[in-house]
């Protein structure tokens, strides 16, 4: 669908991820309170981020697509809750994207399972310890030495399980979907 030689990803990608964009913004907020009250966590933005980082060889293109979610539906909730959308620590997430977005680019030529499932869970864990660690620094009931710090890494923890648990999920479902697509295409391509 795409190559090195060719940065502009096709069509088919391209109405993909807008899909899938689309989703992730209403899974944030239409559909957020009632997952999230069972599955806390449990969002589409890091495998989304993940996958544009694999799938898209232009960074203009790698980018807009799960940070663009992010900005949408962090307006949304600001907009249906100030203050739910746009925060203090903010920045320590939409830096984990980030840094999940380069993740993705470590398995741009070698998109094996296994490689996809290990840097699902390293986009999970490097979620975990930058998001804990904004909290430590913002919240006020933290103690500003190692105890305090290790007590925002242990609330976080319940949390955790489903952010690996989603991450897991949607990055399945996406890389799965696209590969699914990728080998039918190819089938019906030998057939004709």
């Amino acid at each position: 669908m795409q190559s090195k030689e060719n940065n502009n990803p096709s069509r088919r990608m391209i109405f993909g991820l807008v899909a899938i964009t689309l989703v992730s913004i209403l899974l944030r907020t239409v559909f957020a309170k009632s997952i999230g009250q069972f599955w806390p966590n449990f969002t589409p933005i890091a495998a989304l981020a993940l996958f544009s980082g694999a799938m898209l060889w232009n960074h203009k293109w790698m980018f807009i697509f799960p940070i663009g979610a992010m900005l949408i539906s962090d307006s949304i909730k600001e907009i249906m809750a100030p203050g739910t959308g746009f925060y203090a620590d903010m920045v320590y997430v939409y830096g984990s994207f980030f840094a999940i977005l380069f993740i993705g680019t470590l398995i741009r030529n070698n998109k094996k399972p296994l490689f996809i499932i290990g840097t699902s869970l390293l986009g999970s864990i490097l979620f975990f310890l930058v998001t804990n660690f904004g909290a430590w620094t913002s919240i006020p009931e933290y103690s500003r030495n190692f105890s305090g710090l290790m007590q925002s890494y242990t609330m976080g923890l319940p949390f955790f399980k489903y952010t690996v648990l989603g991450d897991l999920f949607y990055n399945a479902v996406f890389f799965g979907g696209y590969f699914f697509l990728v080998s039918r295409k190819a089938v019906q391509a030998q057939k004709a």
